[in-house]
């Protein structure tokens, strides 16, 4: 049985339901997830670009295209350090006496390691 406008339908095998939406960035419950394949079909000049511009140096240049994806991984994983240092100041801030935080030799050595290693990312 499906539930149609307050209405149960009996459900049949060979039915198919689609839906679509303008609203550019869709919000569905889990449930709706789950039970049904949603499709993005949201395509940008930018994206196909570079979408296609990978597919030529991947046909030409095989080894150009997999240190670019190494790159980008890398990237990644360094902008996820920075969020954890950052993550990691604030939180030292949030638990230090505002009154004495120029006098706290540990805050300053983690800050002064943080700023090293942002520094040694940023290379």
């Amino acid at each position: 049985m499906l539930k149609y406008n307050d209405k149960e339908v009996e459900w049949n095998e060979n039915f198919t339901f689609y839906m679509s939406t303008s609203n550019p960035n869709p919000r569905f419950s889990q449930a709706v997830f789950l039970r049904t394949t949603v499709l993005n079909f949201v395509v940008t000049y930018t994206g196909l670009l570079d979408q296609i511009q990978s597919m030529i140096v991947t046909a030409e240049r095989y080894e150009i295209e997999s240190e670019l994806s190494n790159l980008i991984e890398i990237n990644l994983a360094n902008e996820k350090v920075i969020r954890q240092l950052e993550d990691n100041i604030l939180e030292n801030l949030k638990n230090c006496d505002p009154k004495k935080i120029l006098d706290d030799d540990d805050i300053i050595s983690k800050l002064d390691s943080t700023r090293d290693e942002s520094l040694r990312i940023k290379k």
